[in-house]
């Protein structure tokens, strides 16, 4: 405007696309972590630098049977009495700027049912670089304990069978390599037991049976019936005695990973 007349128009021009292009970029992320934060099945949930809960995903509704609105109003609670202290101590960790991973506790849920839980916690920091809480995640391994406690009482049965027999039980890789030996062999054979570990399993067997002795366990391994034979090992002071011997797979998903053999 000039003498307070319009005169022309001017513009300016001012390049946005890698501001859009972040903008985009930021908006897809967060779309991605939403449908992350929504569809897993693991409990995901933010506390702040005191420790209390400001949000839950829905997998933490689920497995806990609180609602976000319970945890963030302090109505509900999922840690023991007894392990606050420890709680208490991962939130000063984590003030501190630490990263906590597969950390082992015990959770409780609405109906007061125990989990085993593994957490692991990732400081949260604002533009300031300051921590002002932690994003936590869940993986609840209670069926898993369970079942590793049913692993160990089968493995103290079967060692306690294997250990008090009087047969010689010899468990044996695909390579031919022994990877154990149950404590017969040695009154037996008079030889100590460690020196007969990752030794092939043709070992102290005459040389005239070790073929008959191939043999039988290459056809178990390839899907034949087992079957017993009879060959001679040799003993701590010299001599050969006969044994009875049946190789039998041990089959995992369907396929063979290991045999072992009763004498």
């Amino acid at each position: 405007i000039v003498n307070e007349k319009l005169v022309g128009i001017h513009g300016i021009a001012t390049d946005i696309t890698e501001v859009k292009h972040a903008y985009n970029a930021l908006n897809e992320t967060k779309e991605n972590l939403e449908v992350f934060w929504n569809n897993s099945a693991d409990p995901i949930f933010f506390i702040d630098t005191n420790g209390d809960i400001v949000r839950v995903n829905p997998a933490f509704e689920e497995t806990f049977g609180f609602t976000e609105e319970e945890m963030v109003n302090g109505k509900g609670t999922i840690i023991p009495p007894h392990m606050l202290e420890d709680q208490l101590a991962i939130v000063e960790r984590i003030s501190k700027g630490e990263t906590v991973n597969s950390h082992d506790t015990i959770r409780m849920t609405k109906s007061g049912k125990s989990l085993n839980i593994i957490s692991s916690y990732s400081p949260v920091r604002n533009a300031d670089k300051e921590i002002v809480g932690a994003t936590i995640i869940y993986k609840n391994v209670t069926e898993l304990k369970k079942a590793e406690i049913e692993l160990q009482k089968s493995q103290e049965k079967y060692k306690l069978i294997t250990e008090s027999t009087f047969d010689i039980i010899t468990l044996v890789d695909l390579s031919g390599r022994i990877e154990y030996v149950s404590p017969a062999y040695e009154r037996v054979s008079g030889f100590d037991i460690e020196s007969f570990i990752g030794k092939p399993f043709t070992t102290n067997v005459h040389p005239e049976d070790q073929a008959i002795l191939r043999n039988s366990v290459s056809s178990v391994i390839e899907g034949g019936k087992p079957a017993t034979i009879e060959v001679r090992f040799l003993n701590q002071e010299g001599q050969y005695i006969w044994m009875e011997v049946s190789p039998t797979p041990v089959i995992e998903d369907g396929k063979v990973k290991k045999f072992f053999t009763i004498a």
